[in-house]
């Protein structure tokens, strides 16, 4: 039985280890690949690197802090509720963590199973409001980019037409 609960117990804790590192793996894709932060690090680093305080000023006028260059130059809903929603996800993602006080806080397995639950549904739609919003940038930038190319394609292909015009009419 000791060789037993040995095992048990060596197990437990690479369930845990596990367990870190899938959360903090899923926060950085959060962060980085679904709500399209931090993608520049060389701002990051030039931008934090000895002091925090506003240095540059961006073409739109506005001044751009350490922590403009460390998310994303465009937020929709502004640093200080971005700030929120990203403390918020990296607690909730390791909201795992209550099992370990599990007798503690709650009457039941069934309390801690649903509280756990709910914690995961708010966690998933306070992740969408920024995913959505990263979207919505991401979408926004296609549509330039298109629109530009396809007005610049149609003055060409309008001037064309306009030269072979001219030649069949002389």
């Amino acid at each position: 039985t000791t060789a037993g609960s040995y095992i048990a117990k060596q197990l437990e804790y690479l369930l845990i280890t596990l367990l870190a590192i899938n959360a903090t793996y899923s926060l950085i894709w959060d962060i980085t690949m679904d709500w399209g932060m931090m993608n520049n690090p060389i701002a990051v680093v030039e931008h934090t690197v000895g002091q925090c305080v506003p240095l540059v000023v961006s073409g739109s006028g506005g001044r751009v802090t350490c922590m403009d260059a460390t998310l994303r130059p465009r937020l929709r809903f502004g640093t200080a509720l971005t700030l929120v929603v990203v403390m918020l996800d990296v607690c909730l993602r390791f909201s795992w963590t209550l099992r370990f006080y599990e007798k503690a806080l709650f009457p039941s397995n069934d309390a801690y199973i649903l509280c756990t639950e709910f914690l995961e549904v708010f966690r998933r739609s306070v992740w969408n409001l920024l995913r959505v919003e990263w979207e919505h940038i991401k979408q926004t930038r296609n549509s330039k980019k298109n629109a530009t190319s396809t007005l610049d394609g149609s003055v060409g292909h309008g001037l064309m037409n306009s030269g072979m015009m001219r030649r069949a009419l002389n």
